[in-house]
């Protein structure tokens, strides 16, 4: 019996690709592995228009975040703008790596406040803002371009969690 997946992750996985993992894994440490991964990096660099070199790490969503988190928050004043459970790992993660992180709380669900939100970028200078496109966890779409808007005009970094986004 096949199931339909009508959740946010795991996806559906086409025939295509389990009939790929019936053959034998390929050793992370030999040629074909380095000429596969290698190959790889350069076609996402391409598909993402980047002229830096790509890497590709396995792991979950939170890895990513976790990533982004350890490579960017490091002597930042950070801002999360949260309104669902991904957001409250995200203000964890920040506050991890992060000198000064600050979190705007709406309530789970709740729509973010667009004012609010640029009263305390345009007052306190933020390295980051970084928040949650869709947070699956309440069932909400953030004002992504809002906010982007907001971030571009006062000069901060703006990170977004589109994890579900697709």
């Amino acid at each position: 019996m096949k199931y339909l997946l009508m959740i946010p992750g795991p996806v559906e996985v086409p025939d295509e690709v389990i009939e790929a993992f019936n053959g034998q894994p390929v050793a992370h440490y030999g040629k074909e592995f380095r000429d596969l991964y290698l190959n790889t990096a350069e076609r996402l660099s391409r598909l993402l228009g980047s002229n830096g070199q790509s890497f590709l790490m396995p792991g979950s969503g939170t890895t990513a975040l976790e990533a982004i988190g350890a490579s960017f928050c490091n002597a930042k004043k950070c801002l999360i703008i949260n309104n669902g459970s991904f957001g409250d790992r995200i203000y964890e993660i920040c506050s991890r790596y992060a000198f000064e992180t600050e979190h705007i709380l709406f309530e789970k669900g709740q729509v973010m406040d667009i004012p609010r939100v640029e009263s305390a970028i345009k007052n306190n200078k933020f390295d980051l803002v970084w928040m949650v496109h869709v947070d699956t966890s309440v069932g909400i779409l953030n004002p992504v371009k809002e906010i982007s808007n907001i971030t571009s005009k006062y000069g901060s970094m703006f990170f977004i969690d589109a994890i579900a986004s697709s």
